[in-house]
């Protein structure tokens, strides 16, 4: 029940920022990230409703930890945690991995997008 009700919510995701970009009050780039989170979202939720029980909990945290720094409006922290995660994806089962890579990828463009890719997590201090 609760995955139906997962699904029933994307789609109405979709359907309001359709809306939402013909107002002009949200991006495209924007948008089309907020499409590809919410299908990755939704294989890893059929994924963890499928296998639920291969996962331990610490594969349940990084999901729940990226899904929330996803949403998260401070990109400083949400680079911080990402590259965190980065460097602990191997651990992960395959089929996470790669979601969860993608979703690493996401936040990093919106990160790019917004900063013109000038802080510090892509241009260290020499």
């Amino acid at each position: 029940m609760l995955l139906l009700d997962f699904k029933h919510t994307v789609w109405l995701l979709i359907r309001l920022l359709k809306i939402k970009c013909y107002e002009d009050s949200l991006k495209l780039p924007d948008a089309l990230d907020i499409v590809l989170d919410a299908n990755i979202l939704s294989e890893l939720v059929d994924l963890f409703v499928e296998r639920g029980s291969e996962f331990d909990e610490y594969t349940w945290e990084i999901v729940v930890s990226l899904a929330e720094q996803y949403i998260n409006d401070d990109l400083e922290t949400a680079i911080r945690v990402c590259s965190g995660i980065l460097v602990k994806a191997d651990k992960l089962p395959l089929q996470i991995q790669k979601r969860v890579s993608s979703l690493i990828d996401l936040i990093f463009r919106r990160c790019i997008r917004d900063r013109a890719c000038m802080c510090r997590h892509f241009y260290p201090k020499i």
